[in-house]
């Protein structure tokens, strides 16, 4: 990678901090432009000549850690592959410089920031309204508002990540009201849901009868199911998804 990924106040920003750490080891953090050009970077931690801390935290998403290897060889150690993995889960990259900056390497790429999406809970609650697209699929749909209810807050988790953890007697429609938004946060994003089940049953129930009853359910991947006792099946499941994998 040429070293004109780092614009010429962030080369010499570098070079000049590396030299007061007397060739040591230092670790910066680096913010791109849109063009992906190194424009800002300050200065996060010192080390030895052959380690430096790459410390928890310290870069946000869509920024870059970079540190220097004093010998001039940018290939990166293992060492470095471990913390490259580990920031690049967090939406961090990952590059490595020489003492006097004339070649960069990036081992990892800033991930690209992804469009926000978020569902809105009144709609994906109104898929299962009386008159709503489900009860138009179905003869003799019973309207449940409780699945709605229950639609509308798993919708409420797509949008905020983390963990909801809802309870549903029998009858309250459970299956629907899980599955309703899901496909919608699969059309809207292109990620899929994994949906765990405790039964083979359910399983079956789930791929081979309720999914018939959503309109166009049948054309493309939206849904992994897992038993939980036997581990992980793909199963063919509604429209919307190709790619990516998301457990609510």
């Amino acid at each position: 990678m040429s070293v004109e990924r780092l614009s010429p106040a962030v080369r010499e920003q570098v070079r000049a901090e590396i030299a007061a750490a007397h060739g040591r080891e230092v670790s910066f953090v680096a913010r791109p432009d849109a063009h992906g050009r190194l424009v800002e970077a300050r200065p996060v931690a010192r080390g030895t000549v052959d380690a430096v801390l790459a410390l928890p935290g310290i870069a946000q998403r869509g920024e870059l850690l970079l540190h220097n290897h004093p010998s001039g060889a940018l290939e990166p150690s293992g060492a470095d592959l471990s913390v490259a993995a580990r920031l690049h889960d967090g939406g961090v990259g990952f590059a490595i410089v020489d003492n006097d900056v004339t070649d960069c390497y990036v081992v990892v790429e800033c991930p690209r920031p992804r469009a926000t999406t978020r569902l809105d809970p009144f709609d994906v609650a109104g898929l299962l309204a009386p008159h709503g697209p489900v009860a138009r699929a179905l003869g003799g749909f019973e309207d449940r508002p409780s699945q709605r209810d229950m639609a509308a807050y798993i919708a409420d988790a797509y949008n905020d990540g983390g963990v909801a953890l809802l309870e549903a007697g029998t009858g309250v429609g459970k299956s629907f009201a899980y599955l309703a938004p899901a496909l919608v946060w699969a059309r809207e994003t292109g990620e899929r849901t994994i949906v765990s089940t405790n039964t083979i049953n359910l399983q079956e129930q789930l791929v081979g009868k309720d999914p018939d009853s959503r309109p166009g359910a049948r054309d493309g991947r939206a849904l992994a199911f897992v038993r939980a006792a036997e581990g992980v099946a793909q199963l063919p499941l509604p429209r919307a998804a190709r790619a990516g994998t998301r457990c609510p």
